[in-house]
C-alpha cells in the first residue's frame, strides 16, 4: 500500500540520530522482532543516554490480524519524529510494532483467516500429528469463512445448535428453546476433515482448535495453561520470552500502551479483584485507579469512543506489564466501529435531549430508567437493567462479594418485583437475551398501531453486535466486510453453505481512516508523554542549630501527572526505589536514617523530604545523592558556614 510505504520514510537529514533499531530476538520460524527506540542523541544534563530516561513503552502486533495497530505504532512513531521532538529531549519512546511477525506474514499473499496466533506446531487431538487438519477455502475465494450445515445427519459428528435469523438471515443465533424454536444448523469454520478421524479443523492454524499459541495468553500473569492457544507453558513461545528478555533489562520504562484488540481506556478495570493468591489484582490496585481514569479521560476526549472490547486479563501482555513488570499498562484496539464513536449529532442529541427533560418536552421518549423508577423497582435494579452486557456482568459479579444479609435483601427485594420484570432480571442473568422492557400503559406514546407492529417485527433475536457489524458493512462499507452464503459441495457433508464476516474486517478500518487513527494516537502518546513522572531534586539546604550541630534538608517532588511509580508497581518492587543519601558516616548523624528509600512520590507537585541532623564542623561540604534507575542520579552539596 502507498499508506503503508508513506509511513516508513523519516522526515529530515538528521532523523537517524534520533531513532535506532535493535533486534531484540527472532520469532519461531526465524523472524526478526525488533525495538525502535526514539529520543534525543548524546546524554542530557544529568548525563542519561536515550536508554537512561523516562520512557513509554508502545507494543503492536501481538495478534497477528490487526494490521491497525502494527501501522498505528509506525505511524505515531514517524509523527513524533516530525513533531515532538521537544519530548523527545527528556523521554525515550521504545517502539515494537510487530511482536508476532510470524502470524502478520501469514496473513500476507495467503488465503486470510481470522488468526492472529503464532505458528507455533500443536497436535490440540493429540493423535501424535502436528497441524494435520486446518482450515481449507471450500469455495476459493482466498479467505477462510464460516460453514453452516443444515440438519446435519447421523454420523456427521456435528450437532444442530444454530437457526438463521428470521430478520437477518446472513445472520445465525441460537434458538429460544422457551418459545418452542429448534436449531436447525451446526456452524463451524469453513473445512474439512482432512485427517479422516470424524472432527473438522480441530488442528491447525484458523480451525476451531486455533491452531500455534496465543501470545497474549502466553505471559507470567493469571496465566491459564488448560485454555486453548495458551501454549505448553507460560512464556513457551520464543516471542513472549524475547520481549520480556528485553524489558528486564529496562528500568527506565514508566509506562506502556498496547495497541491490540481490547481496550482498558474506555472502559476503566474494576479494582478489588484478585487471583486466588489474594495478592495479584486482576483489574487495579485500588491506588492506581483515579490516575488510570484521568488518563482514560484524555484518551476518550481524544478519540471520542464510547465503547471498545474489555480486556482480557489471562496471560495477556498487558497483565504482564502492570502486575508482573510493575508499570501503568494502557490498551486500545486503535479503532471501533463508528457507532460507538460520539460524534457531533450525539453531543447535540444529549443537548437537545438534556433541554426536551429541563423544559418538559411532551414528545421527548420516555426515559426507561425513569419508567422502572416509577414503577418502583430499586436503584440496583434499575442500573442493571439499564447497563450495557459487559457492566451487566461485572454487577452479577459484585453481587458474590455482598455480605448474606445485603444478599438476602436484595432477593427479597426482588421477589417483590412486578412480575415481567421479574422475568426479564431472571432472562439476562441465566445469560440469555434481553426480552426488552414491558412499557406500562400510556408509556409508548402516540405511536401508531402500524409503526409498532413493523418495530415488533424487525426486532432481531440475534447477537446485537453482529448486526451492528453488518448494518456498517452495508451502509458503510459496500457490503465488503461480509461473504454472502453460496452452496458447495463439501467432500464429507454434501451440500453445505459458506459465508459470513471477511477475516480481520472487524478488527481494521478502511486504508482511508487510517491517517485519522495515527493522528488521534499520535495526539493521545504526545499527551501521555507530557504527564507521565520526572524527578526535580532540591539543592540541599543546611541550618546551624547550635556549635557543631546541623540540620540538612532535602526534597524530592515530581512534576509529572502520574506518580512515579504506580501502586501495583510499588508492590511487586521489581526494581529498587528512589534512594536518597546523605554522605556522613553513622556516628555523625544525630537524627534521620542515612539512606532514604521512596518506593512512589505523588504526582502533580507531589513530594518527599529528607531531614537529617548531623554533627559537623562549620566549613565541611556535605554531599546528598539521589540514585534512581528510572530518573538519573544526582548529586548536591552545601557548605557549612557560620550563622546559617
Amino acid at each position: 500500500m502507498a499508506l503503508c510505504s508513506a509511513l516508513i520514510l523519516i522526515s529530515g537529514a538528521n532523523a537517524q540520530n534520533w531513532s535506532s533499531s535493535t533486534v531484540i530476538g527472532t520469532s519461531r520460524a526465524g523472524r526478526p522482532i525488533e525495538v525502535r527506540t526514539l529520543g534525543a542523541p548524546g546524554t542530557d544534563d544529568l548525563g542519561r543516554t536515550r536508554d537512561e530516561r523516562p520512557a513509554l513503552l508502545i507494543v503492536a502486533g501481538v495478534q497477528g490480524q490487526h494490521a491497525i495497530g502494527r501501522l498505528a505504532a509506525r505511524g505515531v512513531g514517524e509523527r513524533l519524529l516530525e513533531g515532538h521532538r521537544d519530548l523527545l529531549e527528556s523521554h525515550t519512546v521504545y517502539i515494537i510494532d510487530t511482536l508476532n511477525p510470524d502470524a502478520a506474514g501469514w496473513l500476507s499473499g495467503r488465503v486470510a483467516m481470522e488468526f492472529g496466533r503464532t505458528l507455533t506446531p500443536t497436535d490440540a487431538d493429540h493423535d501424535g500429528r502436528l497441524d494435520e487438519d486446518g482450515a481449507d477455502d471450500l469455495n476459493a475465494d482466498g479467505q477462510i469463512t464460516m460453514m453452516r450445515v443444515a440438519n446435519p445427519g447421523a454420523g456427521s459428528g456435528l450437532t444442530a445448535e444454530w437457526v438463521i435469523d428470521e430478520v437477518e438471515p446472513r445472520l445465525m443465533r441460537k434458538p429460544k428453546s422457551e418459545d418452542g424454536e429448534v436449531a436447525t444448523h451446526a456452524l463451524l469454520i469453513e473445512g474439512t476433515d482432512n485427517d479422516g478421524d470424524g472432527a473438522f479443523n480441530e488442528d491447525g492454524p484458523g480451525g476451531s482448535g486455533g491452531g500455534g499459541v496465543s501470545l497474549d495468553m502466553n505471559f507470567p500473569s493469571h496465566y491459564d495453561e488448560h485454555s486453548d492457544g495458551s501454549g505448553l507453558y507460560t512464556t513457551s513461545e520464543p516471542e513472549t520470552r524475547a520481549i520480556i528478555d528485553w524489558l528486564l533489562t529496562r528500568d527506565n520504562i514508566v509506562a506502556s500502551v498496547v495497541y491490540g484488540v481490547h481496550d482498558n481506556l474506555v472502559n476503566t478495570p474494576a479494582t478489588g479483584k484478585f487471583d486466588k493468591s489474594g495478592r495479584m489484582p486482576t483489574g487495579l490496585e485500588k491506588g492506581d485507579e483515579p490516575m488510570h481514569k484521568a488518563i482514560g479521560k484524555v484518551f476518550t476526549e481524544i478519540t471520542a469512543m464510547k465503547e471498545a472490547p474489555k480486556l482480557d486479563t489471562d496471560g495477556s501482555l498487558v497483565s504482564y506489564l502492570y502486575s508482573d513488570f510493575g508499570i501503568w499498562a494502557f490498551a486500545t484496539p486503535v479503532w471501533v466501529r463508528p457507532d460507538l464513536v460520539k460524534s457531533d449529532s450525539d453531543e447535540k442529541s444529549d443537548d437537545e435531549g438534556a433541554d426536551a427533560g429541563k423544559e418538559g418536552d411532551a414528545d421527548a421518549p420516555p426515559d426507561e430508567a425513569e419508567i422502572l423508577r416509577d414503577q418502583g423497582v430499586p436503584e440496583f435494579i434499575v442500573e442493571f437493567l439499564t447497563a450495557s452486557e459487559e457492566d451487566r456482568a461485572d454487577i452479577m459479579s459484585g453481587f458474590e462479594s455482598l455480605s448474606p444479609d445485603e444478599q438476602a435483601s436484595r432477593m427479597q427485594q426482588m421477589s417483590e418485583l412486578p412480575k415481567d420484570i421479574r422475568t426479564r432480571v431472571m432472562a439476562i442473568a441465566q445469560g440469555g437475551d434481553d426480552p426488552g422492557m414491558v412499557m406500562p400503559d400510556g408509556a409508548e406514546g402516540d405511536e401508531e398501531d402500524g409503526e409498532k407492529d413493523k418495530k415488533d417485527k424487525d426486532k432481531s433475536k440475534g447477537d446485537k453486535d453482529e448486526l451492528a457489524w453488518l448494518k456498517y458493512s452495508d451502509d458503510e462499507r459496500d457490503s465488503s466486510g461480509f461473504v454472502d452464503w453460496v452452496e458447495v459441495d463439501h467432500p464429507q457433508l454434501g451440500a453445505v453453505e459458506v459465508g459470513g464476516f471477511v477475516p480481520g474486517f472487524r478488527v481494521n478500518p478502511p486504508e482511508e481512516n487510517a491517517e485519522a487513527m495515527f493522528m488521534q494516537q499520535t495526539e493521545f502518546i504526545s499527551a501521555l508523554l507530557a504527564k507521565l513522572p520526572s524527578l526535580i531534586v532540591s539543592e540541599p539546604e543546611a541550618q546551624r542549630l547550635g556549635e557543631g550541630l546541623w540540620r540538612i534538608r532535602v526534597r524530592a517532588e515530581n512534576p509529572g501527572l502520574l506518580p512515579t511509580r504506580s501502586a501495583m508497581g510499588a508492590k511487586a518492587r521489581r526494581i529498587s526505589p528512589v534512594v536518597i543519601s546523605i554522605d556522613l558516616e553513622p556516628d555523625a548523624i544525630v537524627s534521620g536514617a542515612r539512606n532514604r528509600q521512596f518506593w512512589s512520590i505523588e504526582g502533580s507537585g507531589g513530594h518527599s523530604e529528607c531531614e537529617w541532623i548531623v554533627r559537623a564542623r562549620a566549613g565541611e561540604t556535605i554531599t546528598i545523592t539521589t540514585r534512581s534507575s528510572v530518573f538519573g542520579d544526582r548529586t548536591g552539596r552545601v557548605e557549612l558556614k557560620e550563622g546559617r
